[in-house]
C-alpha cells in the first residue's frame, strides 16, 4: 500500500501546507471583491497538499463573467501561501494549483 508513515501511497503532512492554506484563506479574506472562504482542507487531495474552498457568488455562477479587480484577487489569492512561507522562512514552490489549473 505504501511506505511507512504514508497513507494511501501520499506522505503525511507537513506543517507548510497548514501555513499555505492560511495564507490562502487570509488573503482571500482581505480581498474586497473575492468569494467568502467556504472551507479549508488540509488533507492530501492527490497532488495537493491541501485546498481552500471559495464560494463564488451566484450573479458570478450565473453570468459567467470576471472582472479585472477580481482576476487580480484571484492571483493574490494564489500567491498567499508562498507570502506565508517567506515570511516564516521556509522553502516552498509555488504550484499549479495555486492558479486553479
Amino acid at each position: 500500500m505504501g511506505g511507512v508513515g504514508s497513507f494511501f501511497g501520499v506522505q503525511p503532512l507537513t506543517f507548510p501546507c497548514l501555513f499555505s492554506e492560511a495564507g490562502h484563506a487570509l488573503v482571500g479574506a482581505l480581498m474586497p471583491e473575492y468569494d467568502p472562504v467556504a472551507k479549508i482542507s488540509i488533507i492530501p487531495r492527490g497532488q495537493a497538499g491541501g485546498l481552500t474552498f471559495f464560494a463564488p457568488s451566484e450573479e458570478r455562477l450565473e453570468s459567467g463573467l470576471y472582472s479585472r479587480s477580481y482576476l487580480e484577487n484571484q492571483m493574490a489569492v494564489a500567491l498567499g501561501g508562498r507570502l506565508v512561507h517567506l515570511s516564516i522562512k521556509e522553502t516552498c514552490t509555488v504550484t499549479l494549483f495555486d492558479f486553479g489549473v
